[in-house]
């Protein structure tokens, strides 16, 4: 894990600006959980029997991987004409995440490398006057925009395993399933 943040500022007087950039890099190699204490049918039926149910620390699958990137960053720049202040802040926000999990829990080649993923991208402009902090009337007048960007794929493997199950489950063997997600907005 990895993570930074800085802030930058300068100016002095009527003109004045502060910079935050943040970034944070997140990977797991390896997961905490196991499967134990199997219930029912889980424990006899010969499907099941390759699981290892051993509570010992340790899970038997074929791995998992994970890694977050972030960054993050703002700009507020303030001008003051008298007792008035004009802002301008923008800011952008970026991340992606991907994952692969084996999804079945087991040594075999059933549902392997089940890969998720999403990217996401955000921007933002504000300007804003700010009235005199003094006397019965106080304002902020100003304008926002916003705009995003999000992508989310997943697919699951299937994986060589189920070759050798009779059908309909034959014909799944080495073949994947795969989802995929856009969206865009503003306001």
């Amino acid at each position: 894990t990895y993570f930074f943040r800085g802030t930058l500022k300068a100016g002095s007087g009527p003109e004045t600006a502060t910079l935050k950039l943040e970034y944070a890099d997140f990977e797991s190699l390896g997961q905490a959980r196991e499967n134990f204490s199997p219930l029912g049918t889980y424990s006899t039926n010969p499907f099941f029997s390759s699981v290892d149910t051993t509570l010992d620390g340790r899970t038997q699958n074929n791995g998992f991987e994970s890694r977050t990137k972030i960054f993050n960053s703002s700009l507020n720049f303030d001008i003051s004409f008298g007792d008035y202040t004009v802002s301008l802040i923008s800011g952008f926000a970026h991340y992606t995440a991907a994952e692969k999990l084996d999804v079945d829990f087991t040594a075999l080649n059933i549902l392997d490398a089940t890969h998720q993923s999403e990217a996401y991208d955000q921007f933002s402009q504000e300007i804003r006057l700010t009235s005199p902090d003094t006397g019965r009337f106080k304002y902020i007048i100003g304008g926002y925009y916003q705009g995003s960007r999000l992508q989310a794929d997943d697919f699951v493997i299937f994986g060589s395993f189920m070759n050798g199950l009779g059908m309909p489950f034959r014909i799944l063997g080495d073949t994947q399933s795969e989802r995929q997600f856009k969206q865009t907005s503003e306001l």
